[in-house]
């Protein structure tokens, strides 16, 4: 599943109507698209208290299964000699899933 995001200049604006649940791992991706002053090696951060840095391949990537918590998390993106953005927060609804404990 992909969240996506339009970065214009500064500014992080969320573009879906996904609603991610909580425990995902290797399932939820981020889809980035920038204005034109974005050149060269994009990192996104994904933060819930811990910031967690991933850097884009064409504009994509991993969301780290760490953010993915009940309590939401935010995104921002910053790129070459340093353009940075806003933040953008990910609701993520709690999920039903439980380890079973022998």
């Amino acid at each position: 599943m992909d969240i996506t995001f339009n970065v214009e200049k500064q500014l992080i604006c969320r573009t879906d109507n996904e609603k991610p649940v909580a425990k995902s791992e290797n399932f939820l991706f981020a889809q980035f698209t920038f204005s034109g002053e974005w050149k060269g090696t994009k990192t996104a951060i994904f933060n819930n208290g811990t910031p967690y840095n991933v850097i884009l391949q064409d504009d994509r990537c991993l969301v780290p299964w760490e953010v993915i918590t009940a309590n939401g998390f935010s995104v921002s993106v910053y790129c070459g000699n340093r353009i940075t953005a806003n933040t953008a927060y990910v609701m993520v609804i709690p999920s039903g899933y439980s380890e079973i404990v022998a």
